[in-house]
C-alpha cells in the first residue's frame, strides 16, 4: 500500500449508508440513524473502521479488548469472512447481561 492511499485504500465489507427511521410519532423532525443494520454479518460503526483496518492485513490479525467488546467481535467475524487467522486477547471487565449478548455469537 503506498503512503499517499492509506486514508482511501480499503476492503469492501458491505457497507451501506445507515437507514434513518422516521421517528416523528416520538417527536416531530426525529430521524434515528439504525447502524445494527449497515451490514448483514455485523453492523454498527465498527465494521467502517474495519474496512480500513482489514485492507492489506496479513493473514494473521489480532486484537484486543474488554470481554464482550463489539469491536473484538466485529474483527472477528469480518476477519473471518475475508479468510484471516483472527486471534482475539480479552481482559476482564465486570461480567453483565450487555456482555453475555456480546458473548452469545462466539459460543455458538
Amino acid at each position: 500500500m503506498s503512503k499517499g492511499n492509506w486514508r482511501t485504500a480499503r476492503v469492501d465489507l458491505g457497507v451501506q449508508p445507515t437507514p434513518l427511521i422516521d421517528a416523528s410519532s416520538v417527536q416531530s423532525g426525529l430521524w434515528i440513524k439504525d447502524d445494527g443494520r449497515v451490514t448483514e454479518r455485523y453492523g454498527g460503526n465498527k465494521p467502517r473502521k474495519l474496512e480500513y483496518l482489514l485492507h492489506g492485513a496479513p493473514n494473521r490479525i489480532a486484537t484486543m479488548g474488554a470481554m464482550g467488546s463489539h469491536h473484538c467481535l466485529a474483527a472477528a467475524v469480518h476477519g473471518l469472512s475475508m479468510g484471516h487467522d483472527v486471534h482475539v486477547v480479552t481482559f476482564p471487565r465486570p461480567h453483565t447481561s450487555h456482555v453475555e449478548l456480546v458473548l452469545q455469537p462466539i459460543a455458538e
